[in-house]
């Protein structure tokens, strides 16, 4: 995985990525050897935004503003990996760690699905955490060679993790129910991944955003809102159809630096104000 670098030369991602081979004494390959990256704290901490404990004491200057940093890093991130051909596969929000600098730290590198160009081995990644499994692996086996990860997949979980550090933590696919109804799974979230019931973007008869979430419209403007849509608004009909629009991680690379220009901008203005 190459360097990563914003727009003022920082590196913003790291990766515990496999740097050499270990054999024993009869050259029999016994594992390998990759970086032990110790600081940061876990991504979810950084979308809980300042009520983490953590978060809290690793940035006590934190603002939202962090976390369009790091959601802004970690598309390029997403970015990057794919650029190499790689998929990430299962990007739990464990796999990532952030930095006091708002970069990213990638681990468990040695889940990624890849295929070797030298031979044509294809190693598959066969886990994965269903908050973040797009509605088509939904259900499903992830060893069964018919559950491809792919770039779509990783586009969806790339989604999810920007909405969560956007939106106060809360999932797209989390809701009040206001229809009591019976239940295919135990966890309602995951239904409505597979219908693409997102009560952010639409309105429906049996569930609502949750009770204290923010509206779209209310913390971001439209071109964000479009990027989501692109990615959650589909039906049980449509989902595989529709993966191919899923917002890339090259686009909301672009949208992201945009937020954050705008974003200081408008704080730039006000303090010129204040002065």
């Amino acid at each position: 995985i190459p360097q990563v670098m914003d727009q003022y030369g920082n590196l913003i991602l790291k990766a515990a990525w496999p740097q050499d081979l270990l054999y024993d004494g009869s050259r029999n390959f016994i594992g390998y050897v990759m970086p032990r990256i110790e600081a940061g704290v876990e991504l979810f901490q950084i979308q809980r935004g300042s009520t983490s404990a953590a978060v809290q004491a690793r940035f006590p200057n934190y603002s939202w503003r962090m976390n369009v940093v790091v959601a802004r890093n970690l598309a390029a991130s997403v970015n990057a990996v794919h650029n190499q051909g790689y998929v990430l596969g299962d990007m739990n929000c464990k796999n990532f760690l952030v930095n006091a600098d708002g970069s990213i730290s990638l681990l468990d590198t040695d889940s990624i699905d890849m295929t070797d160009p030298s031979t044509g081995m294809h190693y598959k990644c066969c886990v994965g955490m269903e908050d973040y499994l797009p509605p088509e692996l939904q259900g499903r086996n992830l060893r069964n060679p018919a559950s491809c990860f792919t770039r779509e997949t990783d586009n969806f979980a790339l989604a999810v993790h920007i909405f969560q550090l956007l939106m106060n933590n809360y999932h797209p696919f989390s809701g009040r129910q206001t229809v009591v109804k019976g239940s295919s799974s135990a966890n309602p979230k995951m239904d409505r991944i597979v219908e693409g019931k997102c009560p952010y973007l639409n309105r429906y008869s049996d569930v609502t955003i949750p009770v204290g979430a923010p509206r779209l419209e209310d913390v971001l403007p439209q071109y964000m809102i479009d990027a989501f849509r692109n990615t959650f608004d589909y039906t049980a009909f449509n989902a595989v159809a529709k993966a191919q629009s899923r917002t890339t991680a090259r686009d909301w690379l672009a949208v992201l630096k945009r937020l954050l220009r705008e974003y200081d901008a408008v704080n730039r203005a006000f303090l010129d104000e204040q002065a």
